[in-house]
């Protein structure tokens, strides 16, 4: 689930509890992390400590940048070592796993993403409390972690130990290293046993390579996002995972909402084309339903959807309707033969494009309007193209907002539109 910030003066802050983004130990590199804090001593004063680590600005092209290090933006690292669906594509699923699950120390390097390994992030900070711990994700294999299987519980050569952070098994957590400054193993033992059913330090080995939680089976071990520097070797198609049920809900002018069965899929992709044209990737989703916008009114349209890593189903088309006449476009129709040269012509399909926004000396029929204010806050926060991400992205000069991922798509293109109100776009920008 995306965090909710707000930057509220030079802080980015955390909607639901305060916390503040604040650069590791405030040095202003490339490469170095973030945390998201908040004192127990002091709230907001010392939680919002000015002009510092803490102090962002936002770009005109979208980007974040430190206060005091506008050289540097805000990115994706290293995917960090996290619990994901059992189905994922993005599921770790280890070189040595036999050796690993006998008990063997080897390297955590990846036959599910050659090249790639679980690495340590970062050195261990100085302590938190009683702990000493290092982040863990995935990066080049000549850095890989080397480990084993000890009875149920996942722990390196140095005796720490992989463990959810916080204790906690969900969706989305990652793992660490972790080792007690003062009583190894045994307090974190006794941590283990206090959530009882929970059982967070005991994994399950399975034989095709992957690592589950005991009591979460449903779920993996694996990367938070796709990872970059490993080929991923191209997977055959599973069997029984062709599309069923595709089927058009409903036609607009412009867009088009479809829907199939869901299935054990996690994820679907969908296309478009035009008839006669290139199939053209629209989005990925994870639920049945998706509604494809952005389209040409009067165009014929075909689309097809398949499960990630699955076959495409039989395409399905739909006819677009033109968009209707206004008045004053049907009395240019009605007098056009009485006027049969034009002091000037707008371009080719233009005019039919703006539903006879011009007249016949080039000048608009529209009434003078004010630039479109920024979209403001509806009944859902989904993203109105694929019906499945938040909207955090808003379209330029409109204010119509999608998630980042569909606005992306979108405005890949030379030339785009907003795919709520049509209206040319002449940027995006990420709002929070």
């Amino acid at each position: 689930m995306a965090m909710r910030v707000r930057l509220d003066g030079e802080f980015l802050v955390r909607e639901h509890d305060e916390r503040v983004l604040d650069i590791a130990w405030w040095k202003y590199e490339a490469g170095n992390h973030l945390s998201i804090l908040r004192s127990t001593a002091c709230h907001p004063g010392h939680t919002r400590y000015g002009n510092g680590g803490r102090s962002f600005v936002i770009n005109s092209d979208g980007t974040i940048s430190p206060k005091l290090a506008q050289h540097l933006v805000l990115g994706a690292g290293k995917p960090t070592f996290s619990f994901v669906p059992a189905g994922s594509p993005l599921v770790c699923r280890f070189q040595q796993a036999a050796a690993l699950a006998a008990g063997q120390q080897v390297p955590l390097t990846l036959a599910s993403h050659p090249g790639l390994a679980v690495v340590q992030l970062h050195e261990p900070r100085e302590a938190y409390h009683e702990w000493h711990y290092k982040a863990l994700g995935i990066g080049p294999d000549r850095n890989a972690v080397v480990a084993s299987r000890q009875g149920s519980m996942f722990v390196d050569r140095a005796g720490w130990y992989v463990c959810p952070s916080h204790l906690n098994i969900h969706q989305g957590n990652h793992t660490d290293l972790v080792v007690n400054r003062f009583n190894h193993p045994a307090r974190l033992h006794e941590e283990h046993r206090k959530h009882g059913g929970k059982r967070p330090l005991d994994f399950v080995f399975h034989a095709d390579g992957s690592v589950a939680p005991a009591s979460a089976p449903y779920l993996r071990l694996g990367c938070s996002f796709p990872p970059l520097g490993g080929a991923r070797p191209a997977a055959a198609a599973p069997a029984g995972r062709t599309l069923r049920g595709l089927k058009i809900e409903s036609v607009a002018q412009t867009e088009v909402t479809l829907a199939w069965e869901q299935g054990s899929a996690q994820s679907f992709e969908v296309q478009w084309r035009k008839t006669g044209g290139a199939w053209q990737n629209f989005a990925t989703v994870r639920r049945s339903k998706a509604r494809v916008s952005g389209l040409d009114a009067g165009g014929a349209y075909s689309f097809r959807v398949r499960a990630t890593g699955g076959e495409w189903s039989q395409g399905v088309s739909a006819q677009l309707s033109a968009p209707a006449p206004t008045p004053g476009r049907r009395a240019e129709l009605r007098n056009s033969a009485a006027q049969p040269e034009r002091d000037s012509q707008p371009e080719p399909g233009i005019d039919a494009a703006l539903g006879g926004a011009f007249n016949t000396s080039g000048r608009s029929n529209l009434p003078p309007q004010a630039e479109p204010a920024p979209e403001r806050s509806s009944g859902t926060d989904e993203c109105p193209v694929c019906l499945d991400r938040a909207r955090d992205t808003a379209f330029i000069p409109c204010g119509h907002q999608t998630c980042a991922e569909c606005a992306g798509r979108i405005s890949s293109a030379r030339s785009y539109r907003c795919p709520v109100c049509r209206q040319p776009s002449s940027g995006t920008l990420r709002v929070f």
